[in-house]
């Protein structure tokens, strides 16, 4: 009905439009603007039923990237908790370190000072484990792999056995609303199109 109720909790109400057709308020959020020091620890979760344990926890986590010009401080000093349950929103202007730290997070790249941790170990352990998701901004779908198969090629490379993985397939491809697209190309479909079945994959 184009309602959102949530919780009361810690943090600010950013804004809205004010005669949008949703009106959606955030219990929680926070900003975070590399290369820019950032200390945002400690803060309880909001809502019910929501465990504080933290997730992402970095501390002083800076990555300098070494070129012909000399060093580029992509981030420097973040200092961060996310806890289990938390919405939360990387907030800065083009080229300030947001997409930087999600590779980081991701174990994309890798940092030249401070820690960081993700599900309690290290972020090329989390990785190895699948202990999380990650969507690129773009879809990054092969465009000579069907949506099938595009949404069943982590499973063929982890070598997982072909029943189960049609069956993941489906499930999933069915997840996200796009039953009946299975046979279809990428540049067939719309752009929010492929990025659900990216986010499927």
């Amino acid at each position: 009905d184009g309602k959102v109720e949530v919780q009361p909790g810690h943090g600010e109400f950013v804004g809205r439009e004010p005669k949008g057709a949703v009106n959606v308020a955030l219990s929680k959020w926070k900003e975070v603007v590399a290369p820019r020091k950032v200390e945002r620890t400690g803060i309880p979760a909001s809502g019910v039923g929501l465990v504080n344990s933290p997730v992402i926890q970095a501390r002083d986590l800076s990555l300098t990237f070494t070129t012909n010009d000399g060093p580029v401080h992509a981030l420097s000093d973040i200092n961060l908790d996310i806890n289990e349950g938390e919405f939360v929103s990387l907030i800065g202007p083009s080229g300030c370190g947001k997409t930087t730290l999600l590779r980081v997070i991701a174990d994309l790249e890798k940092p030249t000072g401070g820690s960081l941790s993700v599900n309690g170990m290290t972020p090329h352990q989390a990785r190895e484990k699948r202990a999380y998701c990650y969507v690129f901004q773009q879809a990054a779908l092969f465009p000579w792999r069907t949506i099938e198969a595009n949404v069943g090629l982590p499973l063929e490379v982890a070598g997982l056995d072909k029943a189960e993985a049609a069956k993941r397939v489906k499930e999933n491809i069915a997840l996200v609303n796009l039953a009946g697209f299975e046979k279809k190309f990428p540049w067939q479909l719309s752009g929010g199109m492929q990025q659900r079945a990216s986010i499927a994959r």
